[in-house]
């Protein structure tokens, strides 16, 4: 219902559809119809539940669900719209992705028939598995695609069971498609493209240099899972009828989430029948090989960082994955021809698809995109005219000058490179580029960008002052970051944020929303990164990233310093678990918590390190990053599998020196239960440490309690799941320092 529906309209909508038997109300989830407490459509939930009406909510937007209804199972159809647009003033438009609506539409007529699950199901795995939003990106990457129907032939060949042509792998090594090419070679949107296109797909991951978090291999796989729940019924059936997802997931190490909720499940389940084969596709493998940890803070007191084993590398474990799982299972991989990524895929060697070898198809995909783009335009017979006076007395160049010549101009420049295609077509429709300067156009995308920016910051003070902070800022930066955000990191004041676009708006892209809070600032892509922090390509445009370091090191220092000037718990009570749906301020603080001590240690102020001794000095700072640890990583590293009351007290004994609030968990066969062992205190004549052993209750509501069922009144305090409860002790005071596990773990899971 539009904003200006009467409200008697809306009232009649409401009794016209409770007045049906099986009437239904259609919600549509996102931020402005629900967010609290301004939603559109927070007064129409409260009718219908008043008159009883049932519910279908679906979320098409990412947002956080109201409470009112956390408890109704709502599908998750954000992938069935495809974005389109702008965020700086010009709207944004949706459209129906009809491949992917066609894939859940099945769905959407059961949860009409009132057939759904109203125990919250969706929630509880959205909750649990915490899934990436690729969606903008995904909408972006796809809105002008054009070409590359030869890959995707070889892809459709390959899906539907033969091998594609230029492979000569052995037939147990087919069931991956593997594709490589260079940076700015347009991986990234075949892959959007496929994603959006191709029903086979179930799941997908698209790893980015910019943003760190996609570089976990931890919650890759959980984000894989949640998505196979909502392309298959049957695997979502036995995640829930198995072991507890909340007891599994905080404990588990990342070889087991990989064994429970890939290879076991779609071992256990038959093929779809509407599909040969089920896809599984990553994009930019080469960011989920671990990079070395050597410069990062141990994330809590008395414990330390663990190390990047390679069992705990995905891209290691691809192999050993591909052979375990079932034979309709596939997977498509896209990377950068790296050496590393070679070297842990040998065992699917040759690529597929290595697009810089396809000279004649990529070419002509350039071109066939370049005239798309260009006639669209509005382009004069004066432009035409110019340029063919600019150009006419270059040799070959007698003939008439039209759009054919412009494309093949534009094309022998790029030299196979879709981005340098695309990145002139956008200079050209957005009034930067003339057709005249064509012939300045330089050859490589190296050479574009030292021209790109010779001619648009012409003023080198104002690259100095304006630009280049900003570029120091984003290259630092480990996840991208809201201009809300980087005019504090700046200390821009209210012009200067409002200016931001006008700057800045050639060379990055200002995504989602018109609220500056909301607004991310990314650039047109990573290469400009990767080029200006190179001295010797970028020149007197080059960027000093330590600089960009010691900006957000200090900008995390003094804001923390405000925030806990106020509420010195501010940053021990904000709600981790709420990351991926909460608004920008609190992933602001939670990524000073992640990174501020990070940033601090890459960069050279004097006094840098000085702030890193503070922030370690500061026992709710350490709290705060024990917290988001135990979020991030679960409770694998000190979860000691079943052992004995009397094995976790000798583990807590051997800690030297005995200190109050070291803690384990731990499972209990003879209980059936988890268990929380830490020390209490210590002895005042021997010093020996004294122990408590809490029992962590799985209640038949799926919570857990330190009661057992029989003793649960209204005023006991639940917890969601175990993490949560172990959150809630170390808050108190009472986990304080976790001991690692150091033998192989003896698990087992209450059923």
């Amino acid at each position: 219902m539009e904003d200006g529906t009467k409200p008697s309209s809306r009232e009649d909508a409401l009794q016209w559809a409770s007045a049906e038997k099986d009437g239904k109300l259609i919600l549509l989830l996102t931020a402005e119809s629900v967010g609290r407490p301004h939603g559109v459509s927070l007064n129409d939930v409260s009718a219908a539940m008043s008159a009883g009406l049932g519910f279908v909510p679906l979320l098409v937007r990412t947002c956080e669900i109201p409470l009112s209804i956390c408890r109704i199972q709502w599908l998750d159809m954000t992938d069935c719209l495809i974005y389109s647009g702008d965020a700086i003033g010009n709207g944004v438009t949706a459209s129906l992705n009809q491949v992917r609506y066609e894939s859940r539409k099945d769905q959407l007529i059961s949860a009409l028939e009132g057939t759904l699950d109203h125990e919250g199901q969706q929630a509880r795995l959205f909750s649990l598995l915490a899934p990436f939003n690729f969606q903008r990106q995904i909408s972006h990457l796809t809105e002008n695609f054009i070409g590359r129907e030869w890959l995707f032939e070889q892809f459709q060949r390959w899906v539907q069971g033969s091998a594609a042509s230029s492979s000569t792998r052995e037939l147990s090594n087919q069931r991956v498609f593997w594709v490589v090419g260079q940076i700015g070679s347009g991986k990234t949107s075949v892959a959007a493209c496929m994603v959006q296109s191709c029903p086979e797909i179930a799941a997908f991951h698209l790893a980015t240099q910019e943003d760190e978090q996609t570089h976990n291999a931890r919650r890759c796989i959980l984000s894989l899972a949640y998505q196979l729940t909502t392309q298959l019924p049957e695997y979502a059936h036995y995640l829930q009828s198995h072991e507890p997802l909340e007891e599994m997931v905080p404990v588990a190490s990342f070889v087991e989430l990989v064994t429970h909720l890939l290879i076991g499940p779609l071992t256990a389940i038959a093929r779809p029948s509407k599909y040969k084969s089920l896809v599984l596709l990553i994009d930019g493998v080469e960011w989920l090989i671990p990079a070395s940890s050597s410069s990062q803070m141990p994330p809590f007191s008395g414990g330390s960082w663990r190390e990047n084993k390679d069992e705990e590398c995905f891209v290691s474990m691809l192999p050993m994955l591909v052979s375990r799982l079932p034979e309709w299972v596939r997977i498509v991989l896209l990377s950068r021809e790296e050496p590393p990524v070679l070297s842990k895929l040998r065992a699917f060697d040759p690529p597929d698809v290595t697009i810089e070898q396809f000279k004649h198809e990529n070419d002509q995909d350039i071109r066939r995109y370049i005239n798309h783009s260009l006639s669209k335009l509005q382009l004069s017979e004066v432009e035409f005219e110019k340029a063919a006076a600019q150009i006419g007395t270059d040799s070959g160049n007698n003939h008439e000058f039209g759009m054919e010549q412009v494309v093949e101009l534009i094309a022998r420049r790029s030299e196979g490179l879709f981005l340098y295609a695309v990145n002139v077509v956008q200079a050209i429709s957005e009034g930067r580029l003339h057709l005249h300067e064509l012939a300045e156009l330089p050859v490589g995308m190296g050479a574009y960008l030292q021209q790109f920016f010779a001619s648009h910051f012409a003023d080198h003070d104002m690259y100095k002052h304006r630009v280049r902070p900003v570029l120091e800022v984003c290259c630092a930066a480990y996840e991208p970051l809201p201009v809300a955000t980087i005019a504090r990191v700046l200390e821009w004041d209210v012009y200067e944020q409002r200016d931001a676009a006008t700057v800045l708006g050639s060379l990055f892209s200002i995504e989602a929303g018109n609220d500056p809070e909301t607004q991310t600032l990314r650039p047109f892509h990573t290469s400009v990164l990767d080029w200006v922090r190179d001295s010797s390509s970028s020149g007197v445009f080059f960027v000093d990233v330590a600089s960009g370091h010691e900006r957000l090191g200090r900008w995390a220092a003094r804001e923390y310093q405000t925030l806990t000037r106020s509420n010195a718990s501010e940053f021990v009570n904000l709600n981790y678990e709420l990351e991926a749906t909460g608004d920008e301020k609190l992933k602001s603080k939670i990524y000073i918590v992640r990174n501020a001590c990070n940033h601090l240690m890459q960069a050279t102020g004097e006094d840098c390190m000085q702030l890193v001794a503070a922030f370690a000095a500061d026992e709710k700072f350490q709290l705060a990053r024990r917290l988001l640890h135990v979020r991030a990583e679960g409770l694998q590293s000190f979860f000691h599998g079943d052992i004995s009351r009397e094995k976790a007290q000798e583990l807590l004994t051997r800690r030297q020196p005995h200190r109050v609030g070291s803690f384990l968990i731990r499972y209990t066969s003879r209980q059936q239960t988890y268990c929380a062992s830490f020390v209490t205190g210590l002895d005042e004549a021997s010093g020996a440490p004294k122990f408590r052993h809490n029992l962590i209750h799985h209640l038949e509501n799926g919570s857990y309690s330190t009661v057992p069922q029989k003793d649960v009144t209204e005023k006991t305090i639940l917890y969601p799941d175990l993490i949560s409860f172990v959150e809630q002790y170390q808050r108190k005071g009472v986990l304080t320092a976790p001991v690692a596990r150091a033998a192989p773990l003896n698990r087992e899971i209450s059923r």
